[in-house]
């Protein structure tokens, strides 16, 4: 007997799953066991070219293992389990971050100055979103006024992940300041320790439905007896119901899964994301503050 074999293959532009699968000969069927087990996490639904996907198969040609690339630090993999399913699992490398400063002066608007200084579209939002509370950025900051922001850049043991956070801001208005930190719990405080965050609602809709599927990260499958987190809150809302977003945030992903639906995927301020799945109908667009 031949030792199980993995194989590699690149993501290119224009690739789809069922296109990549069909070219190395596995079935749909597989796909779709690896599309219900990827339901919680929806790894295989950000399939970027340049990223690779690694098929380990056995002796009989069958899939037993697959590798998705998330980034240079983290990598989903997804094992075939005893009665044929897949089990997910995210496999990071040690990380570390790197911080640096920049700052600039404001002439014309602030997000015009934040990205001459260096910063990115997100991290001017970012900016923007965590001290909206405290000022108009349209209507308050003038010529001359200053800012400095602290970005953290994570990284592996020998590169850069892409990856990055605000880790500190401090804005000149005048002669007032303005601060923002983030603290390790993922929230962010100005100087006096009041929180800058605003705070999350509990429930995603104007009224409280039936809880029916509870988060439990340790959930056992009825049948199969092994683990199968449900990371998520199920509610018994009538089909049609407007859901909300439970904070303030960006609008980073929105989809359409076979097992989790039409889905909306919020970055909040943070450290935080939020994720709407088995939406009937998607009103927003990626990018949408």
């Amino acid at each position: 007997a031949t030792e199980p074999h993995p194989v590699a293959y690149e993501i290119q532009s224009g690739d789809t799953l069922s296109e990549i699968f069909e070219d190395h000969g596995i079935s749909a069927n597989t796909l779709h066991k690896l599309l219900e087990a990827d339901a919680e996490f929806l790894s295989l639904e950000t399939i970027q070219p340049g990223t690779t996907l690694t098929f380990t198969f056995d002796e009989k040609n069958q899939l037993q293992k697959l590798d998705l690339q998330l980034d240079v630090a983290r990598t989903a993999s997804y094992s075939r389990t005893e009665d044929g399913g897949f089990e997910h699992e995210e496999i990071t490398k040690p990380l570390h971050w790197e911080s640096n400063r920049v700052s600039g002066d404001i002439h014309g608007s602030f997000y015009a100055s934040g990205l001459k200084a260096g910063l990115d579209k997100a991290q001017v939002g970012k900016v923007t979103q965590l001290l909206k509370s405290k000022l108009n950025f349209r209507r308050d900051l003038r010529a001359g006024d200053t800012f400095s922001v602290i970005v953290g850049h994570v990284h592996t043991d020998s590169q850069a992940t892409g990856n990055t956070r605000i880790e500190a801001i401090e804005l000149h208005r005048g002669s007032k300041i303005y601060y923002a930190f983030l603290y390790s719990d993922g929230n962010y405080y100005d100087e006096t320790g009041d929180s800058v965050t605003p705070a999350f609602l509990r429930w995603p809709t104007k009224r409280h439905y039936r809880v029916t599927s509870p988060f439990n990260p340790k959930r056992l499958h009825p049948i199969t007896d092994r683990r199968a987190p449900h990371n998520g809150v199920d509610l018994g809302a009538p089909s049609g119901t407007p859901v909300m977003s439970t904070g303030d945030g960006i609008v980073s992903r929105i989809g359409n899964h076979p097992y989790a639906g039409k889905y909306v995927e919020i970055e909040h301020s943070g450290t935080y994301k939020t994720r709407y799945l088995h939406l009937s109908k998607i009103l927003v667009r990626r990018g949408e503050a």
